[in-house]
């Protein structure tokens, strides 16, 4: 199945670490003019999951895939008719069941040696590093003066020494 992000909404369902690497697309998106809905209070997500159809796209983000609670929005979203696209390191998991497309990030983080969540946290950024390139090389020529509009805008936001 092939899938282009040509819907009316994007949005993404991340939380704990998996919601930087969406902050992160979300801040490159915005500088192309393509909007990318996150929501900012756990509680939200529900209500915004409701507000989603057939014309929209959901990125879920789960490293493990049995999060109750992106489990409970998956089905929101799946009843809505919404395009679903899971990323996570286990294609078998319940949230991913309810996805249109699944996004399998490498699993080698050890529950009892972890130190962190270094090797999750890089592999979701260069799965959305990827869709973002992707993104951005389907309509290049306008997403690159959009970008360069937007990084001017930065650059006359200081002051000359």
């Amino acid at each position: 199945m092939i899938f282009y992000l040509k819907q009316e909404e994007l949005v993404f369902f991340a939380y704990g670490d998996t919601y930087l690497p969406a902050l992160n697309f979300q801040n490159k998106m915005m500088k192309i003019d393509m909007p990318v809905q996150l929501s900012v209070l756990p509680g939200e997500n529900r209500h915004l999951a409701a507000n989603f159809g057939k014309e929209d796209c959901a990125i879920i983000l789960s490293y493990s895939g049995e999060s109750k609670n992106n489990y409970f929005i998956t089905n929101i979203l799946k009843k809505n008719h919404t395009c679903i696209i899971v990323v996570s390191a286990n294609p078998d998991s319940h949230i991913a069941s309810l996805a249109d497309l699944v996004l399998p990030v490498a699993k080698s983080e050890s529950k009892s040696v972890k130190l962190s969540t270094f090797s999750s946290q890089i592999a979701i950024d260069y799965i959305l590093n990827t869709l973002y390139g992707c993104i951005f090389v389907a309509n290049y020529e306008k997403n690159q003066t959009k970008r360069i509009e937007s990084e001017t805008l930065l650059l006359n936001d200081r002051f000359d020494s």
